[in-house]
């Protein structure tokens, strides 16, 4: 619902909106970039937010369910995902919105700057508190772990950095290296990832062509 009122109050007040929309702001939430009003110049956020929310609530539901099948160390990584990406997905509402909110004035109102160094801030800290949690939790299932785990074989590796094992029933599984988990491309789902990602990036550059 965060994600679609605001989608349709911009599609009922489409017909009132100016001549020129604002497409970029700067630091100070002052509009430095100006387009024409068109369908792809007003509703490219809306687009991207619904994309992204699409992406992250896959993200959350599989994080969601490997978490309740696993034990231990790998039950409290995953945990750690999850805690992360739920409040992320919230928050990128909530920027989403402002910018659509933003689309109607010619000039942002005087709540637009707040709000989006607010969300802007809260993005920051919420994305710095759930790394060093989960840095934290990946440490202690990389102690616990067995040597020969799935995820830490070469082997199972293509191009030494995509996790592929058509022998893992697993979909997400800890990075190798860095921090956080990433996704089996031999498991079906993988399919479905990759869809949205290929979708996300075209709207983004697809958008950015046509405003």
């Amino acid at each position: 619902m965060a994600t679609l009122l605001p989608v349709l109050w911009l599609v009922a007040v489409y017909p009132e909106l100016p001549e020129k929309v604002p497409v970029h702001w700067n630091i100070h939430g002052v509009p430095d970039r100006w387009a024409m009003k068109s369908f792809a110049s007003v509703f490219l956020i809306a687009a991207l937010s619904m994309e992204v929310q699409l992406l992250l609530g896959l993200l959350v539901h599989d994080s969601d369910v490997a978490r309740e099948r696993a034990a231990g160390a790998l039950r409290h990584s995953l945990t750690a995902m999850y805690r992360m990406l739920q409040p992320m997905r919230f928050i990128l509402a909530a920027l989403m919105a402002v910018l659509m909110l933003g689309l109607r004035a010619g000039e942002p109102a005087e709540w637009f700057s707040p709000a989006m160094t607010a969300c802007t801030a809260a993005l920051i800290v919420g994305t710095l508190v759930g790394v060093y949690r989960s840095y934290v939790a990946q440490s202690d299932y990389e102690a616990s772990a067995p040597a020969g785990a799935p995820e830490f074989r070469d082997e199972n590796y293509r191009w030494g950095v995509i996790y592929y094992n058509p022998g893992d029933a697993n979909f997400l599984v800890h990075k190798r290296a860095g921090i956080g988990f990433t996704v089996n491309a031999a498991h079906r789902r993988a399919w479905l990832y990759l869809a949205v990602t290929l979708l996300l990036l075209a709207t983004a550059v697809g958008g950015s062509l046509l405003v």
